[in-house]
């Protein structure tokens, strides 16, 4: 029956401590209450990454059935592809997680994100201008971008799962 309360207010009724005083000093763990607050802010942002590797994924398969060139390509990245990465970033950059330690491990999601809307920028201008070697240093940035964000995902969940949540990248 003791194993289901608060550890401190056993031992402080065994003291002899009276028990309406004690259970108010049980609350929620600020942590889990964080992470709880965190995974439902970011769903909204999550949902808005998942529609951009959708179209990054439709235009690769465009590219290579040979139905996109290169001035679809620079259109297709200009258009969609880098206003999404811009409004990912950017939803992202509005969350302000309240625990200090996850809001450390959120900051790196956020500076990767920005890092994947140059990357995309980037990639946009050299296929516009017909630079093969200018998109080559893009794309490379970009696929750095994607472990960066692998890392920042399992150090946040990492952090989460300690409190009984998790983050699904793609939701």
């Amino acid at each position: 029956m003791f194993r289901a309360l608060c550890p401190p207010i056993v031992a402080a009724l065994l003291r002899g401590a009276p028990l309406v005083a004690l259970l108010t000093a049980c609350g929620p763990d600020p942590a889990d209450e964080a992470a709880s607050g965190y995974v439902s802010v970011m769903q909204p942002v999550l949902t808005d990454n998942v529609t951009l590797a959708q179209e990054y994924l439709d235009m690769a398969g465009r590219i290579k059935k040979g139905a996109l060139d290169g001035g679809g390509i620079a259109e297709k990245m200009a258009r969609d592809i880098g206003p999404l990465a811009a409004k990912v970033h950017k939803g992202a950059l509005a969350v302000q997680p309240a625990d200090p330690k996850l809001a450390d491990l959120h900051a790196q999601l956020v500076n990767t994100w920005s890092d994947r809307s140059k990357a995309y920028a980037a990639m946009s201008s050299a296929w516009a201008a017909g630079d093969e070697a200018a998109y080559e240093t893009a794309r490379a940035a970009n696929l750095q971008v994607k472990v960066a964000e692998e890392t920042a995902f399992g150090e946040i969940n990492a952090w989460l799962g300690a409190h009984g949540q998790y983050l699904d990248q793609y939701p």
